[in-house]
């Protein structure tokens, strides 16, 4: 089903790639089913979409590695005749890009270009973490136990940034906390009133995962995160859930239509007891996105419709009942690093085989992003392995 056979646009959607390449790969093959064509800017000569079939969609290169307003404004228009002088939608592929687009709006809207996401100050109430966990704590949320000091406090724990970019316009990320070294390695890098300090959960984890329309309407999917990159850092392994069939998620989407949120998010949540605990919240694309591609989710093609002006759902996928994902390589990288990976299960008694068995679901082991899944295998088996 294509976008032809809805109402006709003047839009077109444009991807910053250079971070969360998952992402913006399952977003290209949903928008390919769809008969749309992207239109990429690349993060300079090094990104890696050019390992990617997707190069073909690249119509301006960065000259710069950061976000700059000149070096973007030209990208934009570039872009831009290459689209006939279709306004551009500025898809949301990172935290970084989404707070710099927001803090410039009013000049990319002078360019022509709309940027789907909420205003600024709605957008930093429910992406920064400690913001947001006051908002659910008020709504009956349950959400991880705070402690004042970090002071003789015993392992493990966890230091959550209170902003996700301080004042000094750096992005700033967790740390989990599982002895004396790292506790040191974090006082020795950040600056400790950035953070607050937080119990470590060790559950089960879940992504409740929503693409809230404008008019109020919502699609949804969860999925059940299996393996994660050591230190909290990206999904290694997933599969479906029910989760958002769920009172739980009734309860996410209660506080977001009531906020006057709409757009994209990733609901993080981990069981602890009785309870699911709120993580954080990312109103942007997620890495292991083609999950939902894969299960026929239509969280994606909802992001497009509504974007794009279409009245109906989109449909690039059929649902399917075996769908799970992979991402090999990342568990590789982690597991060479010396920094053993995470399960949020009971780990399998023959481990190795249980991820092999989803070797066919992996993210980058498919005919458009060979030469991708190529050279990050050999950077992984490249990298000095670490006791």
């Amino acid at each position: 089903m294509t976008i032809s056979q809805h109402t006709p646009t003047d839009r077109a959607l444009l991807i910053f790639s250079g971070s969360n390449e998952r992402a913006i790969v399952a977003f290209c093959r949903v928008l390919r089913v769809l008969g749309i064509v992207p239109l990429i800017v690349a993060r300079t000569g090094q990104d890696m979409i050019f390992r990617t079939r997707c190069r073909q969609h690249v119509v301006a290169t960065r000259r710069m590695d950061s976000l700059d307003r000149d070096d973007i404004t030209r990208c934009l228009q570039e872009a831009q005749s290459r689209a006939l002088n279709a306004r551009l939608v500025l898809c949301p592929t990172s935290e970084f890009l989404n707070l710099f687009l927001l803090q410039n709006r009013k000049h990319f809207q002078q360019l022509g270009c709309e940027i789907p996401l909420v205003d600024l100050d709605l957008y930093r109430l429910v992406s920064d973490k400690y913001s947001f966990s006051r908002v659910c704590a008020a709504h009956g949320v349950a959400i991880p136990r705070e402690f004042a000091d970090y002071r003789g406090q015993a392992f493990p724990f966890v230091a959550k940034p209170r902003q996700n970019v301080n004042s000094e316009n750096r992005s700033l990320y967790p740390y989990l906390l599982h002895n004396a070294g790292d506790l040191e390695t974090f006082l020795s890098s950040e600056e400790v009133t950035d953070f607050y300090f937080e119990e470590y959960l060790s559950g089960e984890s879940y992504y409740l995962l929503y693409y809230v329309w404008k008019d109020g309407r919502v699609t949804s999917f969860s999925q059940q995160n299996l393996l994660q990159q050591a230190g909290g850092k990206s999904i290694v392994l997933a599969r479906p859930a029910q989760l958002h069939n769920q009172p739980v998620s009734e309860q996410y989407v209660g506080i977001l239509r009531q906020l006057g949120f709409w757009g994209l998010a990733m609901i993080e949540v981990i069981r602890r007891g009785e309870d699911l605990v709120f993580i954080e919240l990312n109103p942007r694309f997620w890495g292991p996105m083609q999950l939902t591609v894969d299960a026929g989710a239509g969280i994606l093609e909802a992001f497009v419709a509504d974007q794009l002006g279409c009245d109906q759902p989109l449909h690039s996928h059929s649902a399917s009942d075996h769908a799970a994902y992979l991402w090999l390589n990342g568990l590789l990288a982690t597991t060479r690093s010396g920094k053993p990976p995470r399960w949020h299960i009971k780990p399998p008694t023959h481990a190795t085989r249980f991820v092999l068995r989803h070797l066919a679901h992996d993210i980058y082991l498919r005919r458009d992003t060979l030469g991708l899944f190529a050279h990050e295998f050999r950077q992984a088996l490249r990298a000095p392995r670490k006791p």
